[in-house]
């Protein structure tokens, strides 16, 4: 959106934070013949073309600082080209969610656009005729409750700085789903990290939460002050579900325990939101495990790289 009050917004399927970031810079830019600043919570983009990032991309061929491609390249190639025959950019940084009028503003649309996606692809899987490249239907399971099942869940290495961000984007994504879906009903784990921040949220919302639990009492293996957060949230939730009888017996067990938790997820829920920071070997895991529910997985990507 601009000073002048015109304002678009647009979604992908199978996208992430940081491409959508750079699609909405690429179109004021090309919606802007005179001179146009870009002010932005994306620090991805501004860095880039404030910080030098993009200098060192050029001089390395399109290699990062760790000498990998860059990431987005197909965006971003285009992008320079563009940014440099207007002749007349800046860039500005806005902290997000700091009551920045214009900011709000971009953040609710795009929010809702995002979750416009969701709908439509589920109404698109609702009424196309069944072909054997179908995305697979959510598992029949008696233990999973009724209505539509949205996991939530993430890896557990996220810094503080990016919980507080996943939280203000949970705190507008989820209700929005559920006005999609009214009788959404949230899935996930309660370990620290993505899993209880999500949980809160949710919770604070009056939204349905269904605790899944890999084995019983799975906070035994946590530490103290993690133990009582996870019981307090237990406590409130609409419904407990227990995967496994038996507690594993090591750390490798457990492992095997959460990714079957995981697998169980996403065969029988409909949607996800899945919240990582950047690339690792746990954030690929998990985005394979998800992988079936096609359009019906939002990749909450924190990472700002270069």
């Amino acid at each position: 959106m601009d000073d002048g009050g015109s304002s678009d917004s647009g979604a992908e399927a199978h996208t992430t934070n940081q491409r959508m970031e750079l699609t909405a810079a690429r179109e004021a830019v090309a919606t802007h013949p005179g001179p146009v600043e870009v002010v932005s919570d994306s620090k991805y983009v501004v860095s880039a073309f404030n910080e030098g990032w993009i200098e060192g991309w050029l001089r390395r061929g399109w290699k990062n600082s760790k000498k990998e491609p860059v990431a987005n390249k197909d965006l971003w190639q285009p992008f320079v080209e563009e940014v440099a025959e207007h002749g007349a950019v800046r860039f500005a940084w806005v902290k997000g969610h700091a009551g920045d009028p214009m900011n709000e503003e971009a953040d609710r649309l795009a929010t809702e656009a995002a979750a416009t996606v969701g709908a439509n692809a589920s109404t698109a899987a609702a009424t196309a005729p069944a072909t054997a490249a179908s995305t697979p239907a959510r598992r029949d399971d008696p233990r999973a409750p009724a209505g539509f099942r949205y996991a939530v869940t993430g890896t557990r290495r996220l810094d503080a700085r990016a919980l507080g961000a996943a939280r203000a984007q949970l705190a507008k994504i989820l209700p929005a789903q559920q006005e999609f879906h009214p009788d959404l009903v949230v899935l996930l784990g309660l370990r620290p990290g993505p899993e209880a921040m999500a949980a809160e949220v949710a919770l604070e919302a009056g939204l349905t939460v269904v605790a899944v639990l890999p084995w019983p009492d799975p906070q035994t293996t946590l530490r103290s002050a993690d133990r009582e957060a996870f019981g307090r949230l237990l406590a409130r939730v609409d419904e407990t579900i227990v995967l496994e009888r038996s507690q594993p017996t090591d750390a490798d067990g457990r492992a095997q325990a959460l990714a079957r938790r995981d697998s169980w997820l996403a065969g029988v829920a409909d949607g996800a939101l899945l919240v990582r920071q950047g690339d690792s070997s746990e954030s690929r895991a998990l985005l394979r495990r998800f992988a079936g529910l096609g359009a019906e997985v939002w990749d909450l990507d924190l990472a700002a790289e270069q």
